[in-house]
């Protein structure tokens, strides 16, 4: 793992610019420039230069996929039928009486695979032919998923026999098992698509709030990385944005009062997460208990206040990420974490 702690040095801050503006620079030098007080003017044409990655309605095209996707695997109904179904096939007992007794949990089965499990596979194929990346995985679920309603469909649960099953004891588990790959396959090409690197998603942060760290004369005080910070977590970068800049302000705010006033980050990337902790030397915690923090009636900004705590959790846990804010045990002040699902590079 690498371990890189960004901190106030000194450095010539026209050097520095130049550095940043020949798009030699690597993105760490956002944060070191941002800490040096370089004007913010050199990095925002850099980032305004850029052209947008993607139009509206390709992103709305990804974004019903991953609902799609996402009431498939998260709320694991249909996730944990297909399952059982291939358990309850895989292990029939060759004796029939034996047979006959698992008979009753096998027609439930099938009865909950016709009732949501096959609307929400043709759900995922409907909302995939929109996006013209993943067609040749489309085709494919599309015709796995052909194939197991064939299996489990042509007979109601009633009418089938212990020779049915037999048939349907190889060939049930086995297409399952292909279609649960091409699904996990769709998640993988779908999921970068909502992946942010946080390496540039924070120094846009810094930058679009610098006024407001300047008129707070608050202190970036560090930013450590541990881990493979190529890694992507998966949550867009818009909304990471401005989740980010709520974090921030209201731990501006809870400084406001203090004689220090500093702020630090901690990145970490392990094999299936990216870790976002985020520290204040404010006045803490204003409540006992944290979860009340995001709950919907909790503000303290009144109607005109930002982003906020509850809907920032919502956003989070729909991305299958978490949020969380506890008191610094070491000095004053909060951390906020927040976990999301890591997205390996390549």
């Amino acid at each position: 793992n690498t371990l890189i702690i960004l901190a106030v040095v000194p450095a010539e801050a026209a050097a520095v610019a130049a550095w940043w503006k020949s798009g030699r620079a690597p993105w760490a030098v956002v944060v070191t420039a941002f800490l040096l007080g370089i004007p913010a003017g050199v990095v925002l044409r850099k980032v305004l230069s850029r052209k947008p990655r993607r139009d509206t309605g390709y992103l709305v095209a990804y974004e019903d996929m991953l609902s799609a996707l996402t009431t498939f695997g998260h709320g694991q109904m249909a996730g944990r039928n297909l399952t059982r179904l291939a358990f309850l096939f895989a292990n029939l007992p060759d004796d029939p009486k034996k047979m006959e007794e698992i008979l009753p949990n096998i027609q439930s089965a099938l009865e909950a695979y016709r009732s949501f499990t096959a609307g929400q596979l043709e759900a995922i194929a409907v909302q995939g032919r929109h996006v013209p990346t993943i067609q040749p995985a489309i085709a494919e679920l599309t015709k796995q998923t052909a194939q197991l309603n064939a299996l489990l469909t042509d007979s109601t649960p009633e009418q089938l026999s212990t020779e049915d099953l037999v048939l349907l004891k190889t060939a049930v588990p086995r297409t399952i098992d292909s279609l649960r790959h091409r699904i996990k396959q769709l998640e993988t090409q779908i999921q970068p698509v909502f992946g942010s690197d946080l390496i540039k998603v924070i120094p846009g942060v810094l930058i679009s709030i610098a006024g407001l760290i300047r008129r707070r004369r608050i202190k970036i005080s560090q930013v450590t990385i541990v881990g493979d910070y190529l890694h992507l977590a998966f949550f867009p970068p818009t909304e990471l944005a401005a989740v980010m800049e709520e974090l921030i302000a209201n731990a501006c705010q809870a400084m406001e009062e203090a004689t220090v006033r500093h702020l630090s980050f901690r990145l970490e990337y392990t094999v299936d997460q990216v870790i976002i902790d985020l520290s204040d030397t404010g006045v803490g915690l204003p409540v006992d208990d944290p979860e009340i923090l995001f709950s919907r009636q909790y503000s303290t900004k009144g109607k005109e206040g930002g982003f906020g705590l509850y809907h920032a959790r919502q956003r989070i846990e729909r991305f299958g990420g978490k949020i969380s804010i506890r008191n610094n045990t070491e000095g004053p002040g909060a951390t906020v974490r927040m976990v999301f699902k890591g997205i390996p590079h390549g």
